[in-house]
C-alpha cells in the first residue's frame, strides 16, 4: 500500500526519480493508517462502542495531524 502511495504520489507531483519526499510522506499516512487500524481493532476486540471509538479516534487523528505540519498535511493537494 504504502509502495503504490508513493509512486502515485511521485506521479502527482512530478517528483524527480530517486526524490524521497513522496515516500517519506507515503510512509507517515501508512503509519497513521496502521494506528488508527489498530485502534480500532483492539477497542472493538475489547467490547467498546462504536460511537465512543469513533470519537477517540477522531481525537487520536487530530493530535496526529498536529504533529504532521503543514508541509505532510499540504504535500500533493489539488487545486480544484
Amino acid at each position: 500500500m504504502t509502495a503504490e502511495l508513493a509512486a502515485h504520489l511521485a506521479e502527482e507531483t512530478g517528483a524527480a526519480p530517486g526524490d524521497p519526499l513522496p515516500r517519506a510522506v507515503a510512509w507517515q499516512l501508512g503509519s497513521l493508517h496502521s494506528l488508527v487500524f489498530s485502534e480500532i481493532g483492539r477497542r472493538t476486540a475489547a467490547g467498546e462502542r462504536p460511537g465512543v471509538i469513533a470519537a477517540d479516534v477522531l481525537e487520536l487523528i487530530d493530535a496526529v495531524e498536529g504533529l504532521m505540519g503543514e508541509r505532510l498535511l499540504g504535500y500533493a493537494v489539488r487545486e480544484e
